[in-house]
């Protein structure tokens, strides 16, 4: 039959379990505005019954309860609501770095406006309609220079920012790599403590906090898949296996850095080390690595631009003659944005615009006419073949257009990534976050549990007092 001081440690349980209840309620109030907290929970099962068997109990069968017992302290998450945050939270830093990093390339085309490069290649052409009014002009002639001057440098300015781009997000992207691997690092190290923690018959709970609080930082700087680690009898360890586009980053507790080098593979933007090649499809890093494709893109049609430009100008403008009754020469000096510049022969005299057409066979060519002028002015609406049939102020105006697209695409999507968001993190706080009402109702709950508990064992003390006391 039970003991005497059975009763009493069936109070003692009580209490026990009572006590950590309110320890595990103080944690989460305490804990309540916490970032990654996740709400904890006392799992409670009665424990094991003491046997009464007929002889021992009078005839009565059954067994008599022995109290209570906390079987688990349990973190309350949900995993499907984890890895969709992951992944929002990976396309929106991805399309908020391309917006960042391309929101300088719209301000430099600096369009539409008086003084973008679309205005002055009309001025230009205009320039030159003007002066085949009136070739022999000075004045006509030195607006052209300047205005010819004036297109070139806009035309280099735009190389080089567009230029710059690569260089500064290479930097950039050598920065992220490296936090991505200290943070894979200390997942690692998180997973083999956790595995640690479990094998003792324990819950790990604020080291998962831990840890998913990494994965939403990696997550930020790159595209993730998590994978619960499993052992040879393909039970989970309680470990996480982390990839990047199928590249291990963390398995159990071992982590494998990045790379820090970027390139293109098969058109694509890829992390390399010249052994593996890792796309990165999501968070800053991917956003990153697909601006800097963007803004090469972008100088390679500029470049076609300034090519086409410097080629039609040049060709039309050797065909006539200068003041100075010399043909042959050449408007633009370069072959692409960044290093297209007036002729030398411009530069130094405006005599050598050649502004007059070639004459007939055998004729002296008449320097006072402005046919030729005409004709480069008439330039300006004609369709070029290297530039998909286009004018120069229609191709220009479709790379514009392509960059206020692509910035619009990223600021789309960014608020729209920000908002599902908003709409899961409300979900993990209605799941996992802290209720102050909630524990406040539960800590009431466990303080009369614990008061009655402390009245049994009182009531069981003074009986067992009795008990000894009166009997001697």
């Amino acid at each position: 039959m039970p003991s005497t001081f059975f009763g009493i440690e069936t109070a003692l349980r009580a209490l026990g379990t009572s006590q950590t209840a309110l320890d595990v309620i103080s944690n989460n109030i305490a804990n309540v505005n916490t970032p990654g907290y996740s709400r904890q929970t006392v799992n409670i099962s009665e424990t094991d019954p003491w046997p009464t068997p007929d002889a021992f109990s009078g005839g009565l069968s059954g067994q008599l309860g022995s109290g209570v017992t906390v079987t688990s302290i349990q973190r309350v998450h949900n995993q499907y609501l984890d890895t969709q945050y992951m992944n929002a939270n990976s396309q929106q830093s991805y399309f908020t770095a391309m917006q960042n990093t391309l929101n300088p390339v719209q301000s430099a085309f600096n369009e539409p406006s008086d003084n973008g490069l679309n205005s002055m290649i009309s001025s230009f052409f205009n320039d030159f309609q003007q002066l085949s009014l009136d070739p022999q002009s000075q004045s006509a002639r030195e607006v052209i220079r300047n205005q010819g001057a004036a297109l070139a440098s806009q035309f280099n300015s735009l190389a080089q920012s567009l230029s710059s781009v690569s260089p500064q997000v290479d930097q950039q992207i050598t920065a992220d790599v490296k936090q991505v691997n200290q943070i894979t690092s200390q997942i690692a190290v998180l997973n083999k403590q956790i595995r640690q923690v479990i094998a003792s018959g324990q819950q790990p709970n604020d080291l998962k906090d831990q840890r998913n609080q990494l994965l939403n930082q990696l997550s930020g700087l790159v595209n993730v898949q998590v994978v619960p680690d499993t052992n040879g009898a393909g039970q989970q360890t309680g470990a996480l296996n982390v990839f990047v586009s199928g590249y291990a980053v963390v398995q159990g507790s071992s982590s494998y850095n990045l790379p820090t080098a970027n390139s293109m593979a098969n058109g694509q933007s890829v992390l390399s080390d010249g052994i593996n090649s890792i796309p990165v499809t999501g968070g800053q890093i991917g956003g990153l690595m697909q601006a800097k494709q963007l803004s090469q893109t972008y100088l390679t049609n500029l470049n076609s631009l300034a090519s086409s430009l410097i080629q039609s100008v040049n060709a039309q403008h050797r065909t006539g003659y200068g003041l100075d009754g010399i043909n042959n020469r050449n408007f633009f000096a370069g072959a692409d944005a960044a290093s297209i510049s007036l002729d030398s022969s411009i530069t130094a005299s405006v005599d050598a615009i050649a502004a007059a057409a070639a004459p007939a066979n055998g004729s002296q060519p008449v320097l006072g006419n402005g046919e030729n002028a005409l004709a480069i002015a008439d330039l300006a609406q004609t369709t070029q073949s290297s530039l998909s049939n286009q004018t120069f102020s229609g191709y220009y105006s479709g790379l514009v257009g392509q960059v206020g697209a692509d910035i619009q695409n990223a600021s789309t999507s960014a608020t729209n990534q920000q908002q599902v968001i908003q709409q899961i993190t409300n979900l993990q706080q209605s799941t996992s976050g802290v209720n102050l009402d909630e524990e406040l109702t539960n800590m009431l709950s466990f303080e009369r549990s614990y008061q009655a508990a402390a009245k049994v064992m009182t009531t069981m003390d003074s009986m067992l007092n009795t008990l000894i006391n009166q009997m001697s």
